[in-house]
């Protein structure tokens, strides 16, 4: 429906619109509606369709509908990683404290990532501390700031690439510390983490191995 004939034809807008809420792509190009059916010579019109072609190719055998299922898959997991890192990380760094499972949110609105859960101890007014291996206890400094990023995004590539706002300060620093996709689906979960101090880093992708595999998409 995406390529109906005729000029003033409202079939393409409703398809367009339809694929996007059962699939939640987004139909956005940098914060603009994406003009991709309307009139018949738009050299953006076929571009959107091939685009749909090429995700259907890739994803028609999956669990392509973004539903309960894959909503409560998501979260679940990205609860089990907080609850993960509560229990193993954040006694050093209660930065992590952060997480709280109870504050997930699916987001509706971004063309590639439905969750997106970051903690920069780097900007936060608290206080942290930290303890030396002799049980010694001291306040934290700018080196020992630490930045932790979950994401739950779609693997098919966007319409657009979407820069990365990170802050300048953990481009270099940064690590992806874990990753996995969720069975039968077109969502990947990814943590980077990133610090001066060594140990956090791996501290976070010691505690994750731990994770128990995820269920399958039903």
């Amino acid at each position: 429906m995406l390529d109906y004939p005729g000029e003033k034809t409202i079939i393409r807008q409703e398809a367009a619109q339809i694929l996007c809420q059962l699939t939640l792509r987004s139909r956005t190009e940098q914060g603009q509606i994406y003009l991709y059916v309307d009139g018949e010579n738009n050299p953006k019109r076929p571009q959107y369709a091939a685009w749909w072609l090429e995700w259907w190719a890739k994803n028609k055998n999956k669990h392509p509908v973004f539903d309960s299922t894959i909503e409560a898959l998501i979260t679940n997991r990205i609860t089990a990683i907080e609850l993960q890192l509560g229990k193993d990380v954040a006694t050093n760094y209660s930065e992590l404290n952060y997480l709280k499972p109870e504050y997930i949110r699916l987001n509706y609105v971004h063309p590639v990532n439905v969750i997106d859960v970051t903690v920069d101890s780097s900007v936060l007014s608290s206080i942290h501390s930290r303890t030396a291996p002799d049980g010694t206890t001291r306040l934290a400094g700018s080196d020992d700031d630490v930045y932790f990023r979950i994401t739950a995004g779609f693997t098919t590539p966007p319409f657009v690439p979407f820069p990365d706002d990170t802050s300048k300060r953990w481009q270099s620093l940064k690590k992806e510390v874990f990753r996995e996709f969720i069975p039968d689906t077109d969502i990947v979960i990814s943590v980077q983490a990133a610090s001066k101090d060594a140990e956090f880093v791996r501290q976070v992708r010691t505690a994750l191995s731990k994770l128990p595999a995820i269920k399958e998409a039903k």
